[in-house]
């Protein structure tokens, strides 16, 4: 058996998937970089079921394939970060009319008047608050019974399983109470208190007092975690260069194998725009404690700048390998940093820097045995 985590060449975005055979766990499905680019990836999961799709926040650039990938695959799961008023009415202000915008204000209603989705999509909102339960099947997505659950505490592992293994998820909504507080400030000089009393015509105004009275935009994210459970040993990791209209070619950049077979580090962070700063970092840290020693692969969050970057995560997370970003080529913001790029070079890493170019998408191949 196997399992297939591929970084798609998306550009200035983020739609990473890991494959088992015909099922798929998707993070995030948006990119700025152009439409072309992002439906050229999302076209590769035609004839998959998307067992998961999780959000990491709201920002266009991690969610315009949405509405895309629900019109050519089955989506069971839609997991997303629970916001107060305050933050869906600062993110919906940013969104574009529409869809996007009802996407932010109640996610699942706007999934249910999409005449053209395939099946019947169930969000379910992750809390801020954590579940400090060692319990592995809090959420099983292999279970039709979750279909009375619309939320989950941050810290839940949630499952997918076969008859050889078993992976795990374990999202955590890291909200920035700094953000939320401005968010809510600026909303109180400006008497907007219930969203759904905000007219259409509103929402320009609110969206320039924000942009006035709010700069930094890129420090909530919900991260994710990606492993297996203890019982899974893994056999050999290929990393291949990726093409999207077939297997990943058989072009390795480097080949791990272990002789006798053994456990090796599988498991991935993927970190959206967050910032691994302060009391955010610490909560990293201290929430994914456990899993650290078996994280082979890091997301650079929000594409390489410097500002949500900490030079302490190449020790912390040292037994990572595999470093990537996703930037666009012509973005326009200066991603991403030079310094981080040297940083991560200087400490021994591989470094991949994936932009709308196919050829710099990457596959990470593991080989899974009970």
């Amino acid at each position: 058996m196997r399992m297939i985590r591929t970084i798609h060449p998306v550009g200035q975005g983020a739609f990473y998937t890991e494959t088992f055979e015909d099922d798929v766990i998707v993070y995030d499905c948006g990119s700025k970089s152009g439409e072309e680019f992002l439906h050229r990836e999302i076209d590769t999961l035609k004839g998959k079921t998307v067992k998961a799709l999780f959000i990491s926040h709201f920002h266009v650039d991690h969610i315009n394939g949405i509405k895309y990938l629900l019109s050519i695959c089955k989506v069971e799961y839609i997991f997303v970060p629970f916001l107060s008023d305050e933050l869906k009415i600062y993110y919906a202000c940013l969104a574009e009319e529409g869809f996007f915008r009802d996407f932010v204000i109640d996610s699942q209603k706007a999934i249910d008047s999409m005449p053209e989705k395939q099946g019947n999509p169930k969000v379910i909102y992750v809390s801020s608050e954590s579940n400090d339960s060692e319990d592995e099947n809090a959420f099983d997505l292999n279970n039709d019974n979750n279909v009375v659950i619309n939320s989950i505490p941050s810290g839940t592992s949630i499952t997918y399983r076969n008859h050889i293994y078993i992976w795990e998820y374990i999202p955590y909504n890291l909200p920035n109470a700094e953000l939320e507080e401005k968010v809510r400030k600026a909303c109180e000089m400006e008497g907007v208190k219930n969203i759904d009393k905000i007219e259409s015509s509103e929402w320009d105004k609110i969206e320039t007092i924000f942009k006035g009275e709010i700069s930094d935009k890129n420090s909530f994210s919900m991260v994710l975690y990606s492993g297996s459970c203890s019982c899974v040993y893994v056999d050999e990791i290929c990393c291949n260069y990726y093409k999207s209209s077939g297997e990943p070619e058989e072009k390795k950049l480097y080949v791990s194998r272990f002789e006798p077979y053994g456990n090796m580090r599988n498991g991935c962070l993927y970190t959206g725009d967050c910032k691994l700063e302060n009391e955010m970092y610490s909560k990293i840290l201290e929430k994914y404690a456990k899993k650290i020693d078996n994280i082979h692969v890091f997301q650079i969050p929000h594409h390489g700048a410097k500002k949500n970057f900490n030079f302490d995560v190449l020790d912390k997370f040292g037994s990572s390998e595999i470093f990537y970003i996703s930037v666009g080529l012509k973005n326009g913001y200066g991603h991403p940093s030079k310094d981080v790029l040297l940083d991560i070079l200087n400490a021994g890493k591989i470094l991949r820097c994936v932009n709308e170019k196919e050829e710099t998408g990457f596959s990470i191949v593991y080989y899974i045995y009970k």
